[in-house]
């Protein structure tokens, strides 16, 4: 009976690391074609159908370090974090098992690294992924600020 969690644990990991369709995510794959003539309007509901919020990223790195990142789209960094994070959790243990105070407070240093660093890195690559979708929709229109310009030359 154990063999069989032996196998069927990694196999689950890479269920999980799997790299997901690609295409289906991506802001090329979603957009409208150039030249399709969109006004402003549409091309902004467009961007606002298909846009990440950070929030639900950010809020999974909670159940497991790493879960963010596999979401969007960066399973190698996401499978880091959610290594080392076990490491540390096993150091945590074995530090608590033994009294053993050094091996205790790196081990939940190390968690609580992993945590903020998947966290931060989930929330940067959330951004660019939306600053991709807004050059691709074209809807950072520039925006033109009422003002006066002055200019001496001598």
């Amino acid at each position: 009976m154990t063999h069989r969690r032996f196998i069927v644990a990694p196999l689950l990991l890479l269920a999980l690391a799997a790299p997901v369709d690609a295409r289906a995510e991506t802001p090329e794959a979603a957009a409208p074609p150039q030249d399709a003539g969109f006004t402003l309007e549409q091309r902004r509901g467009f961007y606002e159908k298909t846009r990440r919020d950070t929030l639900p990223f950010a809020l999974s790195n909670l159940a497991i370090p790493g879960l963010g990142n596999v979401l969007n789209d960066q399973p190698l960094l996401g499978s880091g974090f959610a290594g080392v994070w076990a490491i540390a959790l096993f150091t945590l243990a074995y530090g608590l098992t033994n009294d053993n105070t050094e091996l205790t407070i790196a081990g939940s240093a190390i968690m609580a690294g992993t945590y903020v660093g998947s966290i931060v890195t989930t929330s940067f690559a959330v951004n660019a992924y939306n600053a991709k979708l807004r050059r691709r929709y074209r809807v950072d229109a520039p925006a033109r600020a009422p003002g006066l310009t002055v200019s001496f030359s001598f």
